[in-house]
């Protein structure tokens, strides 16, 4: 009958472990990295469009102070202010700012969307650093624990018998060289 050799299936078992324990450390860390840049990445956009937003936020404001002075003055409703300058406006430049501040209220809306998109892009990518840290600690956990495993074994039921046999082997010669001198 035959019987595999235990002996490299305990070294298999070891080396495995070892193999297993370097990928779950290394291939999770150069993950984490990149996620990480990702995430920086994520925050560095959505902080210039929050910068974006509010820029939009207090043009759309200014034109539409204009434009809300413009319409009262058309009603006769307008109270003049000593510390605002006058201005008067033509119904093609009103026309333009009106434009100009649905353009911007667009843009603004575009601007909120992105905003909430790069959230959702944040939350996955930290579900993602779980996930990755996770299988980090399974991972080479499972493959030190498999390592130490295959070594004891190898070490236990076949190093220490072959010590042994070697020692044994040594002092044979020297016994056969003692009894023929």
């Amino acid at each position: 009958m035959y019987q595999p050799p235990t002996d490299s299936l305990y070294k298999f078992c070891a080396l495995s472990g070892i193999v297993i324990a370097f990928f779950s450390i290394y291939y999770p860390l150069t993950r984490l990295a990149d996620l990480r840049s990702k995430q920086n990445t994520i925050a560095r956009e959505t902080e210039a469009t929050i910068a974006r937003l509010e820029y939009l936020k207090s043009q759309g404001d200014f034109i539409s102070r204009i434009v809300s002075d413009l319409i009262a003055q058309q009603r006769d409703e307008y109270v003049p202010d000593s510390n605002k300058l006058a201005l008067n406006y033509s119904d093609s430049e009103i026309k333009a700012m009106i434009a100009r501040q649905l353009e911007m209220t667009r843009d603004a809306q575009i601007s909120t969307s992105s905003i909430l998109i790069s959230h959702q892009e944040t939350k996955d990518l930290l579900a993602d650093i779980k996930r990755w840290r996770w299988i980090f600690g399974m991972g080479s956990g499972s493959g030190f624990v498999l390592a130490g495993f295959g070594f004891y074994l190898w070490y236990r039921r076949i190093q220490v018998h072959q010590d042994r046999i070697l020692a044994v082997a040594s002092k044979a010669p020297k016994d056969i060289e003692s009894t023929n001198g």
